[in-house]
């Protein structure tokens, strides 16, 4: 059995044969960005990092910070990718 793979160019899309002749499809440039916008946008660790800075002496509450910051980032995403 010999191990080959082909390659066919397809609009900006790359689909690829693996070993056992199943296609593969690449991801874009667009979807790569794409995918990494969606990831910063849903992490929360860093959210919850801030949070947690909150200082002690302060009314504010800390969930309440942490559900805006949350939909803000989300928001920021949303506009960026729909300014560009």
């Amino acid at each position: 059995m010999s191990c080959r793979t082909a390659s066919i160019g397809f609009q900006g899309n790359t689909i690829k044969r693996g070993t056992h002749g199943k296609f593969s499809r690449q991801k874009t440039e667009i979807e790569k960005a794409g995918e990494a916008l969606f990831n910063f946008a849903v992490d929360r660790e860093d959210v919850k990092d801030l949070v947690a800075n909150l200082p002690e002496e302060t009314d504010i509450r800390g969930v309440t910070v942490e559900y805006e910051l949350q939909i803000l980032k989300i928001i920021s995403v949303g506009w960026s990718i729909s300014y560009y």
